[in-house]
């Protein structure tokens, strides 16, 4: 019996005994080994499901394939401190998206690591934009800017690309309107030929357009802008004698007196003294009265008119030692004088009783 007892308290304090040494090693593991957190930066997020929208919808990811995230992971100690980086994912699903806008989508993270959990991902949501990805040709404009040399012009710019394709996102595609090339002619006297210009954006509102999802398949184009000398040219008219006039008798003014003119061809100008823009016969015209004769239809084979010039001159023809003097008379009898024998004018108008006449006569 005695025997029997002890073995069976030998037993029990086996079990006791067995207890305590798992209660201890829970106490010294905790103790060795706690829980703790461990804080990941510039986790790169990972989009997925992009071919299925493309497939589904035609959409494609336009921004947010460059985010990253900060990632909390909570665990016992050694655990947390075995991951790496690299056992981080952080994804971003937009295979459910139906329509081209921007949205803000939550992050999912996994470790492929036992014992570890998420604490927390910052941020939460990731922005993400995606659209129709398009092409489409606009038309090329080439800009000269700047003033050449004293005495020089510039002429039209010239270029053999007239349109450049550019593709992006269908909204931010819809608002280019043009590619525009400027050119500086500043103090230049000499033409550019096939020079190279950097294509600008425009949009339809002549503002310079700036996306970084717009790309375009012609990034400069080359550009030719003459330099023309400019020369001033006077102006002149051939008078032909009629009536009673002659060209002893008459004054011409032209208004303007000069123009500026430039050819492509220096040699051509060198020739030109004059521009004469026709005949106006005397006897057919009224002293003082404008006439109005074409330049631009004048000038020879070659030559144009610079930029602002008239392209129309007033000339006026007045008799010499004319003058005008208003009278008063009581008593007034016609007398039909032959115009023609006549260089001058008469004009009356009844007052009452007496009439007022302006005459404009020979002295």
């Amino acid at each position: 019996m005695k025997k029997n007892f002890l073995k069976k308290q030998d037993f029990l304090l086996k079990i006791l005994s067995l207890a305590l040494s798992i209660v201890l090693w829970a106490v010294v593991m905790d103790v060795d080994n706690p829980e703790r957190n461990m804080r990941f930066d510039d986790v790169p997020v990972r989009i997925i499901g992009a071919s299925q929208l493309k497939a589904a919808t035609g959409l494609e990811l336009i921004e947010g394939e460059d985010t990253t995230v900060t990632v909390s992971l909570r665990g016992q100690s050694k655990s947390v401190g075995e991951v790496r980086a690299s056992q981080i994912t952080a994804t971003v699903d937009i295979s459910g998206l139906t329509e081209a806008n921007e949205y803000d989508l939550p992050v999912t993270v996994s470790v492929s690591k036992s014992g570890v959990e998420t604490n927390y991902v910052n941020p939460g949501k990731v922005h993400v934009r995606v659209d129709r990805v398009e092409s489409k040709d606009v038309p090329v404009e080439v800009n000269v800017t700047g003033t050449p040399d004293d005495g020089y012009r510039a002429g039209k710019p010239t270029t053999a690309t007239k349109k450049v394709t550019v593709s992006g996102p269908a909204t931010d595609l819809a608002q280019v309107s043009k590619a525009v090339a400027a050119v500086d002619v500043t103090g230049r006297n000499s033409s550019l030929a096939d020079y190279e210009c950097r294509v600008t954006l425009y949009d339809q509102d002549g503002a310079a357009f700036t996306s970084n999802y717009i790309t375009s398949q012609t990034e400069k184009i080359k550009v030719s802008v003459p330099i023309y000398r400019v020369n001033n040219i006077p102006l002149t008219v051939t008078l032909k004698d009629g009536g009673s006039l002659t060209q002893n008798q008459v004054q011409c003014v032209i208004d303007p007196e000069n123009v500026e003119v430039i050819a492509s061809n220096q040699a051509v100008l060198s020739d030109i003294k004059e521009i004469n823009l026709g005949e106006i016969d005397l006897g057919s015209v009224h002293t003082g009265t404008l006439i109005s004769m074409s330049i631009k239809d004048k000038l020879p084979s070659g030559v144009s008119l610079v930029s602002g010039q008239p392209e129309t001159a007033n000339v006026t023809i007045s008799v010499d030692g004319v003058a005008t003097r208003k009278v008063q008379v009581s008593k007034f009898a016609w007398n039909d004088t032959a115009q023609e024998n006549t260089p001058y004018t008469v004009t009356s108008s009844p007052s009452r009783s007496r009439w007022s006449c302006a005459a404009v006569k020979a002295s």
